[in-house]
């Protein structure tokens, strides 16, 4: 029997969804569970009824909103787990916006991708080359501590869907999708995650 009663599902106007929540309104419709549309205004109003059997589908902002209806504290982010440290291929270091502005105006810095370390979406990731790049976090404040990395090249992106230990869908979310992904990798990737995960 499932847990969830009834969903939400965060729309982008006038009915339209993009492809994640395409395919989470299929298998949602398949089970039978109702399902309700909705933007961020109304989840921000608080205009929908939110309960502990509800899913909730959308962006980072939505979820955010929603956790905090619930009461429910937001998780601190974890986006490179020790655990999974040798996937990542490249170096990952932290610092402040402050330290980067002060380094990028020394020009003591080759190009860097950089992005909040605890607070999801205080601004996009980006990659810094110059002192004309922090233009990209104005008003942030130069305390706000960064996961910072090497510059990579990205050939394609994929999106692993997990259910219950078990991997149910991979999905090229960018890039060349006629470049297959390691699926031995993959699954030495996945026993390696933390169990919260």
């Amino acid at each position: 029997m499932s847990v969830i009663s009834k969903a939400f599902i965060q729309e982008q106007g006038n009915g339209r969804l993009r492809e994640e929540e395409e395919l989470v309104v299929d298998s949602l419709n398949q089970r039978g569970i109702p399902i309700t549309l909705y933007t961020e205004k109304r989840l921000r109003r608080r205009q929908l009824p939110l309960d502990c059997k509800s899913l909730v589908v959308g962006d980072m902002l939505c979820i955010s909103l929603a956790l905090k209806q619930l009461s429910i504290p937001e998780p601190q982010p974890n986006d490179y787990p020790a655990s999974l440290s040798e996937f990542l291929h490249r170096r990952i270091w932290r610092l402040t916006l402050g330290e980067l502005e002060l380094r990028l105006r020394n020009g003591r810095y080759p190009a860097i991708f950089a992005k909040p370390a605890t607070r999801r979406k205080r601004f996009t990731g980006c990659v810094f080359e110059s002192e004309n790049d922090l233009s990209q976090v104005y008003g942030v404040s130069r305390q706000e501590q960064l996961l910072c990395s090497e510059v990579v090249t990205w050939v394609s992106e994929y999106r692993i869907y997990i259910v219950h230990s078990e991997i149910r869908s991979i999905d090229c979310y960018a890039g060349n999708e006629s470049i297959q992904i390691d699926i031995k990798k993959v699954q030495t990737a996945f026993e390696n995650m933390p169990t919260f995960l």
